[in-house]
């Protein structure tokens, strides 16, 4: 075997220089055999487990090679070649495999799946938004509501996970290397935006049941007289406090329908996120191979993504929902 290593063009050693595979002249080594063993190295790495046990690789390779008919002393490179592939992706399939039993150890992915749904757009996220964003609320501290609103709602070994960015209002979750391998912070990022809008259509819902219930608000909102107000309010003394009248019933009713749509946003939006995590979750918990859960996080990603981004129908949504918002402030301003 040590002729056939020194009989490549350049060392192999070399072929952790070389960006080009091709450029190496190797006999053993191409691209599909570097993957392989990277990804065997990945998943180890993704576990914790950075040295390897002692001759991992010649056990493995030993244990295929006895099942062959060759004699070892005359074996074909073509044939040692083929025990080499094997034995790389033997080894990749067992270290996958572990990896998977480990991330489905115990439980902890669902148990962080189901903690950031809660986050996002669950109890947890309800919870905080009723306790910021309602009428009456003094709260200051909005890092202490987020820990207060996931008390009683997030598992425990999740809960020193999380910590709130009150400047951004948004949450940032402290991953091990195993978690954090699946769940990257692209996958944070955009579950933040997610959060945000439900948010938003919150506050923004809170200030319109608030408005519609402002008695003192809609006795302010008066009727701008014109001059043929005036002259018919002369010929009726109330002439003048039914067109107030009439106007601040047209204003309820305005602030009641705003309600209603704000609503409707909220809850369809809302409902699409859970089924993104409700359907992520379900697929990762029955994969049977690592591919599958890698395959899940990126689906998922890429729908929530969709979600929020602002392009077609979307940005329609989003900006009649920025739309809402700041009209919701100007009048409750006023």
């Amino acid at each position: 075997m040590d002729i056939i290593f020194f009989s490549d063009v350049r060392p192999d050693s070399e072929l952790l220089l070389c960006r080009n595979i091709t450029e190496v002249g190797s006999l053993l080594w191409d691209e599909e055999l570097i993957e392989i063993v990277l990804e065997a190295v990945k998943c180890r790495i993704r576990i914790g487990i950075i040295e390897f046990p002692c001759k991992t690789f010649t056990k493995a390779y030993h244990s295929v090679a006895a099942a062959t008919k060759y004699n070892p002393d005359l074996l074909p490179f073509d044939e040692f070649r083929s025990l080499f592939l094997e034995t790389c992706l033997m080894l990749k399939d067992r270290f996958a495999n572990e990896l998977l039993e480990e991330l489905h150890k115990n439980d902890r992915f669902v148990n962080l799946w189901v903690d950031l749904e809660n986050v996002v757009i669950g109890s947890i996220s309800q919870q905080y938004a009723t306790t910021v964003f309602r009428s009456d609320s003094n709260v200051t501290n909005f890092s202490d509501a987020f820990w207060l609103a996931s008390r009683g709602r997030m598992s425990k070994e999740n809960l020193m996970l999380f910590s709130w960015i009150a400047i951004k209002s948004e949450f940032t979750c402290k991953l091990g290397h195993l978690l954090a391998s699946f769940i990257r912070p692209e996958m944070i990022d955009v579950m933040n935006q997610c959060m945000k809008f439900a948010h938003s259509a919150y506050r923004t819902r809170e200030l319109l049941v608030t408005m519609a219930n402002d008695k003192e608000l809609m006795f302010r909102m008066k009727c701008p007289q014109s001059t043929l107000d005036i002259s018919r309010a002369h010929q009726n003394i109330n002439g003048t406090d039914s067109m107030n009248r009439a106007l601040r019933t047209r204003l309820r009713f305005f602030v009641f329908t705003l309600e209603q749509v704000v609503s409707h946003f909220r809850e369809l939006f809302s409902d699409k996120v859970r089924y993104v995590f409700k359907e992520k979750r379900e697929e990762i918990v029955s994969a049977t191979s690592l591919k599958d859960v890698e395959t899940a996080m990126a689906d998922g990603y890429k729908k929530m993504s969709d979600l929020v981004i602002r392009v077609g129908v979307r940005r329609m949504v989003h900006e009649t929902m920025d739309m809402f918002m700041n009209m919701t402030d100007e009048i409750r301003l006023r």
